[in-house]
């Protein structure tokens, strides 16, 4: 009996054994795969190409009426990246986005340019910045330039970038390529001047055509302890010209 249980104890040693042996040799192998593998960035930046076509699927899905052209402007990413280089999140934010609207005003050479909001993009507020005639009696067309600057706060780089794109969609939603004018006030389109009458009728209906070009970019701006911050801008150059 004594020479069976010293038996049973050999085999149970033998056996713990190989148990730790297994142990051992599967912690090497998860260790050798985790060098191998690295596990990748979570919420790596998306590239350029992603935000123009992230923003792009928004301005089709919310708005099926107006062909807008979503791109990205060289001279407008240079311009951010070199105020971002240089100034905190802080900063950028101070006086209503001030450096960064100079920035990008400057990206395109205008100091005028309007905040792109749904009520700026009325049909009425951008038929009157149709240029007047010229000698010949033609009606120029005009560009209206607008910028967008959203900050969706400490969330992860895409999430930032997915509901900066939706709100742009929900903004622009009512464009159209071409639509028709009922005059509310007095005011002066094509170098003519609208009073307000019957809405519907000849005389107060002005058709107009709209072209739009969208461009865009999403960056990170660093915050107090070095914590990023995901912005995206966007700025949208309308053409608009009277029907002749």
């Amino acid at each position: 009996e004594e020479k069976f249980t010293m038996k049973l104890k050999k085999i149970a040693s033998l056996a713990l054994a190989g148990i730790m042996a297994v142990s051992m040799l599967t912690a090497c192998g998860e260790g050798a795969n985790d060098i191998v593998n690295p596990t990748p960035n979570p919420d790596p930046t998306p590239s350029t190409s992603e935000v123009v076509s992230t923003i792009d699927k928004a301005m089709k899905d919310y708005n099926s009426n107006a062909t807008i052209n979503v791109k990205e402007s060289d001279f407008l990413n240079a311009r951010i990246d070199k105020l971002v280089a240089s100034v905190s999140y802080q900063e950028l934010s101070k006086d209503d986005d001030a450096l960064l609207v100079k920035a990008i005003e400057s990206a395109f050479d205008k100091d005028d340019m309007e905040k792109l909001t749904a009520d700026n993009l009325e049909a009425e507020n951008l038929a009157s910045k149709i240029g007047k005639k010229d000698k010949n009696g033609t009606v120029q067309s005009q560009e209206s330039w607008f910028y967008a600057i959203m900050d969706e706060g400490t969330v992860s780089s895409t999430t930032a970038l997915v509901a900066a794109a939706n709100h742009l969609g929900e903004q622009m939603k009512d464009l159209k390529d071409s639509f028709l004018i009922d005059s509310k006030s007095h005011v002066e389109i094509g170098g003519n001047w609208y009073r307000p009458g019957k809405p519907g009728t000849v005389d107060t209906q002005i058709a107009c055509n709209a072209g739009y070009t969208m461009y865009v970019y999403h960056f990170n701006a660093t915050s107090t302890g070095d914590t990023s911050v995901p912005l995206t801008v966007a700025v949208l150059k309308v053409n608009v010209s009277q029907k002749v």
